[in-house]
């Protein structure tokens, strides 16, 4: 069911464009805690780096669809990066699952990952800045990045980009290792 409602936020994303991001991400953020129940410790992991994340970085985000809640966080990069950061880990064990891979060595699965999370990340940023229209007024006269020829910001805000999905990777698997040892 997750993988459904991810799939119909990027089509609909295509089809209204950047009018429809807050509200499905809204509303794809509501759907994923009142109904994934298995994943609730992935997502509220998600959405506490992706707060901590766009508080830091309040100033370097002002798009023409999204607000500050509070001048304290952007709406948009929060959800965005909470979502991103959960479907990037969701998807990529879907695929392990569909592909019979669930028991690799942790240190094949990280590396794995993070290629699999650094592409998604480049297209998905490609994606939505050349067909969709996000575009980040505040990094707009930054260069693009020449592999992908979108995200437009200092190297140091791609390099974070970039280690998000990692540091949610190990993170996470320790948060569910955790969990899974208490109720041993």
């Amino acid at each position: 069911m997750t993988l459904i409602f991810l799939i119909l936020f990027v089509l609909g994303s295509f089809i209204f464009k950047t009018q429809f991001l807050i509200f499905s991400l809204f509303f794809l953020t509501l759907f994923l805690f009142m109904y994934d129940k298995y994943h609730k410790k992935s997502l509220f992991l998600s959405f506490g780096i992706s707060l901590v994340w766009t508080i830091f970085s309040v100033d370097i985000y002002n798009y023409s669809f999204s607000f500050k809640v509070f001048e304290l966080f952007d709406i948009f990069p929060f959800l965005s990066f909470g979502i991103g950061l959960y479907a990037s880990y969701y998807i990529f064990y879907r695929i392990l699952d569909i592909l019979n891979f669930r028991s690799l060595h942790f240190r094949l699965e990280f590396l794995i990952y993070c290629i699999f999370y650094v592409s998604l990340l480049l297209f998905g940023e490609w994606l939505f800045y050349h067909y969709v229209g996000v575009q980040n007024l505040a990094t707009v006269t930054y260069p693009p990045l020449a592999i992908c020829n979108c995200f437009h910001g200092p190297i140091a805000m791609a390099g974070i980009y970039m280690m998000m999905g990692p540091l949610f990777f190990i993170l996470n698997t320790n948060l569910l290792a955790y969990s899974h040892k208490d109720k041993a």
